[in-house]
């Protein structure tokens, strides 16, 4: 009966893990502290969109992000972020937290420290 229960531990939190919406990510990662805030998130942890999204006093407006699998084993949180190439978002904001300018839009890396 152990075994069994064992058994279904394992499928179950593994898949928990990978159907986890990015809203309940980012609350149980402690984003807010972090100064990561958004009106709305949509999709998975790792394939998500955030609205109006900013990162501490700096807008982001709206973004692809996605967890990156690396830290959440190790090391700060770190969400793969990608806005849209139509942002009117200030350059030197965006250069200033690591994100860079591609065809796209502006992209890169956001470390969320966990507290």
């Amino acid at each position: 009966m152990k075994r069994a229960i064992l058994v279904l531990l394992s499928l179950f939190i593994p898949a928990l893990i990978v159907t986890m919406p990015l809203g309940v990510g980012l609350d149980l990662g402690h984003a807010d502290r972090s100064g990561l805030a958004a009106i709305g998130a949509d999709g998975s942890i790792w394939s998500g969109r955030l609205a109006d999204a900013r990162f501490g006093a700096v807008p982001l407006g709206d973004v692809n992000i996605g967890l990156k699998f690396r830290s959440l084993v190790a090391g700060p949180l770190k969400f793969a972020v990608q806005t849209d190439a139509s942002s009117d978002i200030a350059s030197a904001q965006l250069s200033a937290l690591g994100l860079q300018r591609s065809e796209e839009g502006w992209r890169g890396e956001l470390s969320l420290n966990r507290q």
